[in-house]
């Protein structure tokens, strides 16, 4: 994650950036780090897509950098708002316009990846070169999503898009996160099973396939058992529990509740083919 960070925070080539992955991986936890560790030199403005149409984008932008009521929502109001953040603090140079939960707003997706976005619109770059602001800052469109997302149609300034991914921890980060959790936790059990954590963990990646939401959930389950060796029926219970019900809970769409009686069979495939199991899933 810190090094997906970095690769934002440092990408000058690029205007745009899809970041996806499915959920639970840590998409939010991804925008809000992100915003805390570069607040000295950067503005973000988050938006939400799901309550947010296109005609409503660049309003509910301004309305948000700016911090008014009663804005119009036009360009020049947009670059009044940044000219006066620069004026309040010399150090700020960045800004990143932040969408959240793109997959089903495909009209949103069109005008923000489109020729005539928010940030490379004619009317924003002669309100900022005549202000002698243009070659002072940046501006960037971070668009997140469950899958990759872009526009129906091919533009110039689709070819300047990122796209970043948030993958599942590996192993060893697994290992790392219930580290953290057990050192965290002042309310433990005494006598707590530090010895078996490599053990539970290495079970907890498999189990999860690493997948940050659903093997926080069983590592605090754990923990709080006392970081004790679960028999098999346990690990059934705690697999059903906290990765079964997630899944579940953050499905885009409502899943059968038969399917939940198959998910457990198939996760013994997991070893085998991540694809097969995939498409049978």
């Amino acid at each position: 994650r810190d090094e997906q960070l970095r690769q934002v925070r440092h990408d000058r080539k690029n205007s745009h950036i899809v970041l996806h992955g499915p959920s639970g991986v840590g998409k939010s936890y991804f925008v809000q780090k992100f915003q805390e560790m570069y607040k000295r030199d950067t503005r973000c403005v988050v938006i939400d897509l799901n309550s947010c149409g296109p005609g409503d984008i660049l309003s509910a932008v301004v309305k948000q950098l700016s911090e008014e009521e009663g804005v119009r929502g036009t360009f020049k109001e947009l670059a009044h708002a940044i000219a006066r953040i620069i004026r309040t603090n010399s150090r700020i140079n960045r800004f990143y316009f932040i969408f959240e939960n793109a997959d089903h707003n495909q009209g949103a997706v069109d005008m923000l990846l489109g020729p005539r976005n928010i940030i490379q619109h004619p009317d924003l770059i002669r309100y900022l070169k005549n202000w002698k602001l243009f070659d002072k800052i940046q501006l960037k469109i971070m668009i997140i999503a469950r899958h990759i997302v872009e526009p129906k149609k091919s533009s110039p300034g689709y070819s300047h898009v990122a796209d970043i991914k948030l993958k599942p921890l590996d192993q060893n980060s697994i290992q790392n996160l219930f580290d953290r959790i057990i050192n965290k936790r002042e309310d433990l059990p005494h006598g707590i099973g530090i010895d078996l954590v490599p053990e539970l963990s290495d079970e907890i990646f498999y189990l999860t396939g690493g997948h940050p939401k659903c093997a926080k959930q069983m590592m605090i389950a754990l923990a709080e058992q006392g970081c004790i060796r679960p028999t098999a029926e346990e690990w059934v219970q705690l697999y059903r529990q906290h990765v079964v019900a997630t899944i579940y809970e953050e499905m885009l769409t409502p899943m059968d509740l038969q399917l939940l009686s198959v998910i457990w069979p198939l996760s013994i495939f997991r070893c085998f083919d991540q694809r097969l199991l995939g498409g049978l899933f």
